[in-house]
């Protein structure tokens, strides 16, 4: 392996060979000559003393002509004598990427960019900053932002002008390779079916080994490759040219997808994710009982009434001919709809039994009814065999399907680490490539660093820390900190669940904003000029605003203990308590309000019926609704409203009293142009009747009488 550039071997030969080291090395020299380049010379580590093992780690490995790229190993005097632990020394030789740029990360450049970008005079100076911004937030590892910032500049900006930004898709895809945790989970195929979607721009870009964007889509690859076996993922991979200078980077992503391509992600789940023995039992049940919470209605929807009846209803058989001749359609949906439910109760059935020892069948069907149902144009497709594909409208049995998996992937990883039960054995493939991505991963960060050095732009600098950064998840996978753990968030959480950030903002129950991308551009750039903004001030933001609704919102993110999460919900819970009694005060005020301004004739009964009406309506929406910020502004038109109307009618009562006034007095009044003439006599009909004289009684009868 050390004597060749690493490729497979089943992936043809139109954009790679298999070089020798003499052959590299004999075009890097013409490459030399070429460019004259000046003459380094590279150290050697002169200690005899250390095993063949730490010699591959810390020297730059021979591969295809390494001697000839300047490439400095670790200071001598900084390397351990005689380390007793290869894990502990490999550890000190590697040190990760997060504890190296841990004090590094300054949030300085991103309100620089989003102040500048906001300000901006021309289209041209905002699409280069919010470019500019997107990079910046890539670097500190902000990528749900950096998504809704380039999907903003994407949207916004005319098609003619060239923008200087990765495109969405492109960093969506580096946020769900980051956060797969389950092969088979919701983000494993959020990953593929962006990548598969998306899999010719990919290769465009790859088509540029040099160029900011081949770095990122490289940092959105490798570990989803590994997490996934993702086909698509692997076949981005591999369209990859090798570069001399990006030898080292291209026998790691070479080796990562070699290894996707043999491998099976239900094992990569088994050795990943090994839970701890305490919380075994308790996941389980929990598994077991969302499992029979959520059968019934999934299998009403997914073999339903409507789609039964048809065929076994006696009338419809008596009135129509047989189904089979008149409607061929309706059999083939309601026998594969039979199908797909058989095989998940199948599935399902160890799990609801509790039989850890049939995870075999299990991990069957999970890749059965992975590979058989898919979802092409918002419409499910469904293998029955080689020869027959039925299609259903809609995507309903494609999520129930998928929701089934995710319920006997989280499973299958419990039982194959259940006391007592024989484990899957880990397959001979996984630990050597553990064993490769510690030997290869510090040579790739030196050449990473002469890259940086070579191209120097904020590009490029930002794409190669996102690198490092995937980089060093994948050891971590290997090396774990902590015990993983298993639940997923929705991919639509991942993107979006950062705008709740933003004061006020809030999202859908599934995750979906609808604020249009010229408010939300507006918003995301004054949010991101206040600097990082974190998970528990938002949190205290939005209930400072009112918003329990995105407060609870936040409290779905994976980013709270269960403790903090408690104390948090019950936070939430007197603020909102407090909040309601307050509205509830303020509709009784409203209410008021409209009863006198009837009685004072600024309404009349049908509009004061009318605002009662909504009054109520709003009033009954206290008690239930998170949202009491949209409550209250709703409440606050409608007192402003309210008190609108009756300046109005004092206004034209005092202008009235004023005109007659001057009438009285013989003086000439100006009347308002589009105004009507006002007489006296319409003033006199306004008041109530008075009679001429009230000192007699009889009088005021005969008056009474003439009228």
């Amino acid at each position: 392996d050390d004597d060749f550039i690493f490729d497979d071997f089943e992936s043809g030969d139109n954009h790679k060979q298999i070089l020798t080291a003499s052959e590299l090395s004999h075009q890097i020299e013409v490459l030399e000559n070429q460019e004259e380049p000046e003459a380094t010379s590279s150290s050697r580590i002169e200690n005899q003393d250390l095993n063949d093992w730490s010699e591959s780690i810390l020297a730059p490995e021979p591969v295809s002509g390494s001697s000839q790229i300047p490439i400095s190993p670790a200071p001598r005097q900084d390397l351990p004598r005689k380390p007793s632990r290869p894990t502990a020394f490999r550890e000190e030789a590697i040190p990760t990427f997060s504890e190296l740029n841990a004090a590094e990360i300054d949030y300085s450049q991103v309100r620089d960019y989003a102040n500048r970008a906001a300000n901006a005079q021309n289209r041209f100076d905002r699409a280069s900053y919010l470019g500019r911004l997107t990079w910046e937030l890539i670097a500190v590892g902000e990528y749900a932002w950096a998504y809704h910032v380039s999907r903003c500049l994407y949207i916004n900006t005319d098609k003619e002008l060239t923008l200087p930004a990765p495109p969405p898709w492109l960093i969506a895809l580096l946020v769900m390779s980051d956060n797969v945790r389950l092969s088979s989970g919701r983000i494993a195929r959020e990953f593929e079916t962006l990548a598969d979607e998306h899999r010719e721009e990919a290769k465009k870009i790859s088509e540029d080994p040099e160029s900011p964007e081949a770095f990122l889509l490289r940092a959105s690859m490798i570990r989803g490759a590994i997490t996934t076996a993702s086909v698509s993922a692997v076949d981005i991979l591999r369209s990859f040219s090798i570069v001399p200078s990006q030898t080292q980077l291209y026998n790691y992503c070479s080796r990562v997808a070699s290894f996707a391509a043999r491998s099976s992600g239900l094992r990569l789940d088994q050795y990943f994710y090994r839970p701890g023995a305490a919380s075994i039992e308790a996941d389980t049940r929990a598994i077991r009982t969302r499992v029979i919470a959520w059968r019934p209605e999934a299998y009403h929807d997914i073999l339903s009434y409507d789609v039964a009846t048809p065929l076994f209803s006696r009338a419809y058989w008596s009135v129509h001919t047989p189904a089979a001749a008149r409607r061929p359609e309706l059999i083939r949906e309601w026998r594969t709809r039979q199908v797909l439910q058989a095989h998940i109760t199948r599935m399902l059935q160890a799990i609801i039994d509790g039989q850890y020892n049939k995870s075999q069948l299990v991990e069957a069907e999970i890749r059965k009814l992975s590979q058989s149902v898919i979802l092409n144009n918002g419409n499910t497709q469904t293998i029955l065999s080689e020869h027959e594909t039925v299609t259903i409208p809609g995507r309903e049995l494609y999520n129930h399907v998928q929701e089934a998996i995710e319920f006997a992937s989280h499973w299958l990883v419990l039982a194959a680490s259940y006391p007592g039960i024989e484990s899957v054995l880990v397959p001979q493939e996984i630990n050597e490539l553990r064993d490769e991505i510690d030997r290869r991963q510090h040579s790739v960060f030196v050449e990473m660093t002469q890259i940086e050095r070579q191209h120097g732009h904020h590009a490029h600098r930002s794409a190669l820390t996102a690198c490092r950064r995937s980089m060093d998840r994948i050891s971590q996978l290997f090396h774990p900190r902590e015990e993983p753990r298993i639940s997923e968030q929705d991919p639509l959480c991942l993107l979006n669940a950062v705008l709740l950030k933003i004061p006020g903002a809030t999202l859908e129950d599934d995750w979906s904003c609808k604020i249009s991308p010229t408010t939300l551009e507006h918003q995301v750039l004054l949010t991101l000029q206040k600097g990082h903004v974190s998970w528990q001030d938002a949190f205290e933001q939005q209930l400072s605003a009112g918003s329990y609704r995105a407060g609870r919102s936040l409290l779905k993110v994976d980013a709270w203990t269960q403790r903090e999460r408690q104390w948090m919900t019950a936070q939430l819970e007197a603020k909102r308590q407090d909040s309601a009694a307050s509205l509830a005060a303020l509709v009784s005020q409203i209410k008021g309000k409209i009863h006198e301004s009837r009685q004072l004739e600024v309404i009349n009964s049908l509009e004061a019926a009318r605002l009662m009406k909504q009054v109520d309506g709003l009033e009954g929406r206290i008690t239930t609704e998170y949202q009491l910020d949209q409550l209250r502004n709703e409440l606050n038109q409608l007192w402003q409203l309210m008190e609108s109307r009756r300046e109005q009618e004092l206004k034209k009562m005092q202008e009235k009293l004023s005109r007659l006034q001057k009438q009285l007095r013989g003086e000439p009044t100006s009347i308002p142009e589009g105004s009507e003439q006002l007489e006296i006599e319409d003033l006199v009909d306004q008041l109530p009747d008075q009679p001429d004289d009230i000192s007699s009684p009889g009088d005021q009868d005969d008056w009474a009488i003439d009228v």
